[in-house]
């Protein structure tokens, strides 16, 4: 049988309209031949679901990673056939472990292509494997009414296994014959869904309250615990909750800085910001405690997941995922964190008062750690890697809510090293997933597609790896603000084993020397570009780049690696041990 386009268009069609019933708003779309009946059906639904079109499917996967990272609400993503299908794996294995949802809908060849040499044809069927939450490799495009029936709900089914908890991603493979289009393709009479949509209703799971109960007539009898907060998104009621089960079992809240807890008034009480200089003191480390509850992912500090080796650890998690690397839980919970955390404070609420001494200990000793790093960060004169998050924690007091995104490697450390808080209207936000520095450029822009300004934060060697992102602020005239760290290759690597190489060896294959000249990418991709290497000047570019709009580029010089070592070091050494008398050299 010789399809219709009329078919042909319809089973595109009722794909498409049914991401829409899942809630699909954005999609970004590749232009690419073999995905054009999917690129047209979205085009028809221009109305209501928004286009961005970008032309690199690795940035546009990181791009779409952004937007659904912003709202958590799924995001599709559209492609043509062979390696540009593979190009979307990085972003697709950083939303699998990042709990971000997007669509991947990787277009094909029809079978009889596969595996006879048809050209721009690789295998796609279940292309990205475990990193899916679900895979399905649609039947090419049938006339019959149940094929586009099932086609409708395949786009639901893809929406809704992407939005669920926890969070991820999909792909649905399409397999297209040629002809692709009709002989004068059309948008119009398009205008209204195709009937029989289909109504997706989510649901949460919870945790069973009586064995919440018995987890916590267990916590009642451990004084000295704490409760780490890791990476992830604390909503009010959450957060309230935090508050209230610190109060009642008297445990301090690390909060890490991706959790956002330690923005201005954010936790009602129990909060230690400066936890990392603390964890790092011998001191600390002979006050290890009894028992450790873990939310959200896993902390960005190594620092503080060696203080809590070892110790009895609750983790409760919102999924099915089992975040504990390191294998110490003792007690899994799963459910819908907000009703686990309210179960085991209501569990408490007659237990009798804690002592106050272990919270009050943790909570003054942070207030001392943060005078002294603001102390030692203002007689820091050089570039100090570390300092430029300080004085971003100082300075950034926005009217309006911002967006911070910030680099993996040396930046997300120094960020929770450095940032102790900063004001409420400002979000701070990582790909801590798989923790790769490709992609970061990109998934900022799609922060910036659906929220406004935001501000980028990386290094010199990510920003190189993804500068192509920047097209979609040209294309789209985003606002962004970028600062890249540039400290002449990959400083991580000075921290590490890998440092003690012989110098040769050591800067031919870890120090990812370059001699690029940032300011190219002003003739690129537009915008302003500024170059700073002082405070004076880091500052007065700030405050201009956040009051403008369009693209605007910070490079901010920083000492070369091995000086770049040498200051961390000194503020390690000096932030954790606060009998050690002298002072940074400017």
């Amino acid at each position: 049988m010789i399809l219709g386009m009329e078919d042909f268009e319809a089973y595109a069609q009722s794909f498409v309209d049914g991401l829409m019933d899942g809630d699909v708003k954005n999609v970004v779309i590749c232009p690419g031949s073999r995905s054009t009946p999917i690129s047209i059906a979205f085009a028809r639904r221009a109305g209501e679901v928004r286009q961005w079109v970008l032309y690199d499917e690795r940035s546009a996967a990181f791009f779409a990673l952004g937007m659904a990272k912003s709202s958590s609400s799924p995001v599709a993503v559209v492609c043509t056939s062979g390696t540009a299908a593979a190009n979307l794996f990085p972003a697709v294995a950083e939303a699998r472990l990042g709990r971000v949802p997007i669509i991947a809908v990787t277009a094909d060849r029809p079978p009889e292509s596969r595996d006879f040499g048809g050209a721009q044809t690789i295998d796609q069927v279940r292309l990205f494997g475990s990193h899916a939450k679900w895979s399905q490799d649609m039947p090419v495009a049938s006339g019959a009414d149940s094929s586009i029936r099932y086609a409708r709900l395949v786009g639901a089914r893809a929406s809704h296994a992407a939005a669920s908890t926890p969070q991820g991603p999909v792909q649905v493979n399409f397999s297209f014959r040629e002809p692709l289009i009709s002989e004068k393709p059309s948008v119009e009479g398009w205008e209204g869904r195709s009937r029989g949509g289909v109504a997706v209703v989510g649901s949460k799971s919870i945790a069973d309250e009586g064995e919440l109960r018995r987890v916590a007539a267990e916590l009642s009898t451990l004084p000295r615990g704490i409760i780490v907060a890791g990476p992830g998104d604390y909503g009010g009621t959450l957060r309230d909750g935090l508050s209230t089960l610190s109060e009642r079992m008297g445990w301090p809240i690390l909060a890490d800085a991706l959790s956002n807890l330690r923005q201005d008034g954010a936790l009602r009480s129990g909060l230690v910001r400066c936890y990392e200089p603390l964890v790092r003191s011998e001191g600390f480390r002979a006050k290890r405690p009894d028992c450790v509850v873990r939310l959200g992912g896993v902390p960005t500090s190594k620092e503080l997941n060696s203080f809590c080796q070892g110790v009895r650890t609750v983790l409760l998690d919102d999924g099915e995922g089992w975040r504990d690397p390191d294998f110490w839980a003792s007690t899994m919970v799963f459910g819908d964190l907000a009703h686990s955390v309210s179960c085991l404070s209501d569990a408490l609420e007659r237990a009798p008062a804690p002592d106050p001494t272990w919270l009050g200990t943790w909570l003054q000793a942070d207030e001392e750690a943060q005078a002294r790093m603001d102390a030692l960060m203002d007689k820091m004169g050089e570039p100090f890697e570390g300092k430029l998050f300080h004085t971003l924690s100082k300075n950034l007091s926005p009217s309006s809510p911002l967006t911070v995104v910030v680099g993996s490697s040396m930046p997300v450390r120094d960020l929770d090293y450095f940032f102790p808080g900063g004001s409420k209207n400002i979000r701070l936000v990582a790909n801590r997933g798989a923790n790769g520095i490709d992609g970061v450029v990109s998934t900022a822009m799609g922060v910036s597609a659906s929220e406004g300004d935001v501000l980028l934060v990386l290094g010199d060697v990510s920003f190189y790896h993804d500068m192509n992102g920047l097209l979609a602020s040209k294309l789209y005239q985003l606002n962004a603000t970028v600062i890249v760290v540039n400290n002449r290759g990959g400083g991580i690597f000075s921290f590490l084993a890998q440092h003690s190489l012989p110098k040769e060896l050591f800067e031919q294959l870890f120090g990812e020397a370059h001699d690029l000249d940032f300011s190219a990418v002003r003739l690129l991709y537009g915008g302003e570009f500024s170059r700073v290497a002082d405070w004076g000047s880091f500052d007065g570019a700030l405050a201009s780049s956040t009051k403008g709009k369009g693209l605007r580029v910070i490079e901010f010089v920083a000492p070369e690696r091995e000086r770049n070592l040498e200051l961390h070091k000194e503020a390690f050494q000096k932030l954790s041990s606060p009998s050690t008398k002298g002072e940074v050299r400017r």
